[in-house]
C-alpha cells in the first residue's frame, strides 16, 4: 500500500492589481519570504493571459531560511491589467514575524541587460503587496 504525502495547508493567499502603462516591457514578479519555514510551498498566477511567458509560477518549495525569494521575468504588453495572485502552503501557522511579499518591478533604464561581472541591477518597484504574521 502506497503512502500518501500530506499536502501542507493553505496558510495565506493574496492578490495585487497590476496595471501596465502605455509601453510594453520586461517586468520581474518576485515572491520574497522572511521567516517562512523550509518545505513550505509558494505559487503565483495572473487572472488574464497576455504576458510572454505567462505570469505563472508553479509550486516552488522554500529551500532557504530565514530569507527566500523566487520569481519570473515576463514581457508585459502595453495596457495590460490583471490581478496577480499568490498562495503560501505551510505545515501549521507561519511563525510570528514571518512575511511574504509579491513585488513587481523593472530594471532601471540603461540596465535592462543582465549585470556585467556581478554588478547589481537596480529594480524599480511599481507594485507590491505584503502579508505579515
Amino acid at each position: 500500500m502506497a503512502l500518501e504525502s500530506k499536502k501542507p495547508a493553505l496558510a495565506w493567499t493574496a492578490s495585487m492589481l497590476y496595471l501596465q502603462g502605455p509601453e510594453a516591457g520586461n517586468v520581474q514578479f518576485t515572491l520574497q519570504c522572511k521567516n517562512i519555514p523550509k518545505g513550505s510551498t509558494l505559487n503565483m498566477s495572473s487572472d488574464v493571459m497576455g504576458p510572454v511567458p505567462p505570469i505563472s509560477l508553479e509550486p516552488t518549495q522554500v529551500s532557504t531560511y530565514p530569507d527566500f525569494s523566487t520569481g519570473i521575468v515576463v514581457n508585459v504588453p502595453a495596457g495590460y491589467k490583471s490581478n496577480i495572485n499568490f498562495e503560501l502552503y505551510c505545515a501549521g501557522k507561519p511563525p510570528a514575524g514571518s512575511s511574504v511579499s509579491l513585488v513587481a518591478g523593472y530594471a532601471e533604464q540603461g540596465n535592462s541587460d543582465l549585470p556585467a561581472h556581478g554588478s547589481p541591477v537596480k529594480i524599480i518597484v511599481v507594485a507590491s503587496v505584503t502579508i505579515t504574521n
